[in-house]
């Protein structure tokens, strides 16, 4: 496994599911790990804001919360901002190493350099990363676009999964209320 898709606490791979705490081992099923990163360049380090991993079960309730209305904005959205085979062709050309996956914004084409905040996703088995359409990182400016297609009812029922599962440090809490968007 990556490190960028380990626990940042332990160093080692997600063992449970954060909502419904099932063995992300037991039966070799996928699952989604996600975190979100602020970078303070002037200190040259990083800081992670959330991390999670989840059951497909669990996300796929998760995106059932998502009103029709932010569901089809979303998918308009991505449509338009993100060409998938052109993506996808050119991550088969790259190496199997993470970092070149992770190196821009998948949206924006931003080098990860340059941004302040960002947020990866990928999809894992086991102790593996899966190498599919994701994983991916997304960018602050990328994460605000989307959040904008995102319903009032959505935003209120993010804000709970956030504030029962992700346990976000009140003085960051306010750098996600606008952009609390979730990759997959």
């Amino acid at each position: 496994m990556p490190e960028p898709f380990r626990s940042s606490e332990t160093g080692e791979p997600f063992e449970r599911c954060i909502r419904c705490g099932r063995s992300l081992f037991r039966d070799g099923a996928p699952y989604l790990v996600e975190k979100a990163v602020r970078r303070v360049p002037a200190y040259d380090a990083t800081e992670v804001i959330f991390e999670y991993a989840m059951c497909f079960g669990c996300s796929e309730a998760l995106w059932k919360l998502f009103s029709e209305e932010s569901l089809r904005n979303i998918d308009a959205w991505f449509a338009a901002a993100v060409d998938f085979e052109e993506r996808a062709r050119r991550l088969a050309e790259m190496p199997p190493d993470v970092s070149a996956w992770l190196a821009q914004c998948m949206v924006k084409g931003t080098p990860v350099s340059e941004m302040t905040e960002y947020q990866i996703a990928g999809v894992c088995m086991g102790d593996r990363l899966i190498l599919s359409h994701l994983p991916c990182l997304i960018g602050g400016k990328a994460m605000e676009e989307m959040s904008a297609c995102l319903s009032a009812a959505t935003k209120d029922e993010l804000d709970g999964f956030a504030d029962e599962f992700l346990g976000i440090p009140p003085e960051l809490r306010s750098l996600f209320k606008d952009t609390n968007v979730f990759l997959l």
